[in-house]
């Protein structure tokens, strides 16, 4: 199983490109976690009164596929910052996101989901 994966840009109309051509994921800086999906950010911040998605889809194509939401910057801090089953459970992917937001920052991060 994939898990996320997150894009940094200040530029986000530029994400609507992944829509035709999925490759083209090598020209953004973005970072694929293992196993930790939306989900299990949802979840962790259950009772958090904070949404993990911030907006409506950036992109959102049901031929394709694919989904690209943004970030809350206050909810992925608080997943980043809190401890939590995540970090005890999957450390790895912890360390990953930890270390592409310390070096991109928060506010300007977006999930591209599959389905």
């Amino acid at each position: 199983m994939s898990g996320s994966t997150f894009i940094s840009t200040e530029t986000p109309k530029e994400l609507v490109k992944l829509k035709e051509d999925p490759d083209s994921l090598d020209d953004f800086v973005h970072v694929s976690l293992n196993r930790l999906l939306t989900l299990d950010f949802e979840m962790a911040l259950d009772g958090a009164k904070v949404n993990w998605v911030h907006v409506d889809p950036i992109v959102y194509d049901e031929a394709s596929g694919i989904a690209i939401f943004q970030i809350n910057p206050t909810a992925l801090r608080k997943a980043l910052n809190s401890p939590s089953a995540l970090e005890l459970e999957h450390p790895e992917d912890i360390a990953l996101l930890r270390e592409f937001v310390a070096e991109n920052g928060a506010d300007h991060i977006y999930e591209l989901a599959t389905f």
